[in-house]
């Protein structure tokens, strides 16, 4: 396949939430063409991502106005250092609600203070 035929492939008529599927040299490469949102934390157009985390609103809402970025700093970082710091049990379904409010926060999905989680000095005594 030339250059000129995969540029064609890339601005021509293509669903860019769908992978596109480009042969070359006898190799079948797929070739994501990212989607991109406004960042509700950001407040910029940064790639989204490939799917609802999660179904419902709350996951149709996070699809469309949350960054992949954004979103991984959420679910591989930041969740894990609320759920440990505040000790929450997923199975209280308060502690639950304070885990999807921390969320919203930290995505800029809704107002309010954002739990604190990276304080060296916490714990240390004086």
């Amino acid at each position: 396949m030339t250059a000129a035929q995969i540029r064609e492939i890339i601005v021509g008529n293509v669903d860019f939430a769908a992978p596109q599927r480009i042969c070359g040299e006898g190799v079948l490469k797929r070739v994501y063409m990212s989607r991109t949102v406004v960042c509700s934390k950001y407040k910029k157009e940064l790639p989204g991502l490939e799917k609802p985390p999660f179904g419902g609103e709350m996951g149709e809402t996070i699809f469309e106005k949350v960054s992949a970025q954004a979103w991984n700093e959420w679910s591989k970082d930041v969740q894990i250092k609320v759920l440990n710091e505040y000790r929450l049990n997923m199975g209280d379904p308060r502690d639950y609600q304070v885990l999807v409010d921390q969320m919203k926060r930290f995505l800029g999905l809704e107002e309010g203070a954002v739990a604190e989680v990276e304080n060296a000095e916490r714990g240390r005594r004086q």
